[in-house]
């Protein structure tokens, strides 16, 4: 039993830099409608939408790390920005949404 307890403390020793860790970082805040959102953008520019048909309001959105609409946008504050790969009009794209600054 001498030699269970010992290898139990070794774990506990070396994992409490991670727990430590995760305790003391800031988490960004993740919105699941960004998520959603950008989904739904991506699905309507393969179906052959254009951005002017599509909604953007208090969204910021990339196309191939083109801006698309303006607004105001930290990815420092934690901000949350969603990117996901389609394949339409010839080539892959990546589409990046974000949700403004209020």
């Amino acid at each position: 039993m001498k030699g269970f307890f010992s290898i139990e403390l070794l774990l506990i020793l070396f994992l409490l830099p991670f727990i430590f860790f995760l305790m003391n970082s800031e988490m960004p805040i993740m919105y699941r409608e960004t998520e959603v959102y950008t989904q739904d953008l991506a699905q309507m520019l393969m179906y052959g939408k254009t951005m002017e048909e599509i909604p953007t309001t208090k969204r910021m959105v990339w196309i191939d790390d083109i801006k698309i609409s303006e607004c105001e946008y930290e990815y420092n504050n934690y901000n949350f920005k969603y990117c996901t790969l389609r394949f339409y009009e010839g080539g892959e794209h990546r589409i990046c949404s974000a949700e403004c600054l209020q």
